[in-house]
């Protein structure tokens, strides 16, 4: 019986470790990463949309935009570039259309989107060209110091999306579809943006 209940108790151990459900921020803390591929393997081209309470983005898979629900969304643990871990679905998304009446009132960047973004804790996040046609994804704490959490050559990521709320950032990959990072917070926080007494 203690047998049987052991072996229970690591299985349930093992999914919980694969699979969440949850605020998208509770899993990435479960699964111990901060990175998600919302749409792995498909080509998204237009600008990413995020809705006001940066809960949900729009993407354009093909000819029709669709919604992304980040908090819905069912995730297990896979290693990335630089055997970096990332999460992404655990298994084939459907997502639900987007409506151009509720996407009008989305945030979305400029088409060709930014390769540097500093966000309001100090932390800049950039993704850097690299020749021929790839990308390096580097994250610099307030303090200078500058991580270079992967590199490419084979493939350019582009367009960081800060949310609304300036807690993620997401980005088009040309052959991952589209990452959503949670942006670091620095150990601390400079005098600057420290909150007002």
């Amino acid at each position: 019986m203690r047998i049987v209940s052991l072996v229970s108790l690591l299985v349930g151990t093992q999914l919980c470790a694969q699979f969440t459900q949850g605020t998208l921020e509770a899993n990435l803390v479960a699964l111990g990463c901060d990175t998600v591929l919302v749409a792995p393997k498909q080509r998204v081209v237009d600008p990413i949309h995020w809705s006001p309470d940066s809960k949900a983005i729009g993407i354009k898979l093909g000819a029709k935009w669709v919604r992304v629900d980040l908090d819905r969304l069912l995730l297990k643990r896979l290693k990335w570039r630089n055997n970096q871990d990332v999460a992404a679905p655990s298994g084939r998304s459907e997502f639900p259309p987007l409506a151009d009446t509720e996407r009008l009132g989305w945030v979305y960047g400029e088409e060709e989107g930014s390769r540097s973004i500093t966000f309001w804790n100090g932390v800049k996040v950039e993704l850097a060209e690299v020749l021929p046609k790839g990308a390096s994804l580097q994250v610099t704490l307030p303090d200078g110091r500058t991580q270079q959490r992967w590199r490419t050559i084979q493939e350019d990521c582009q367009a960081l999306s800060p949310s609304p709320n300036g807690l993620w950032v997401a980005y088009l990959c040309g052959l991952h579809g589209v990452a959503v990072m949670r942006v670091p917070v620095p150990p601390r926080l400079p005098k600057s943006l420290a909150p007002v007494k």
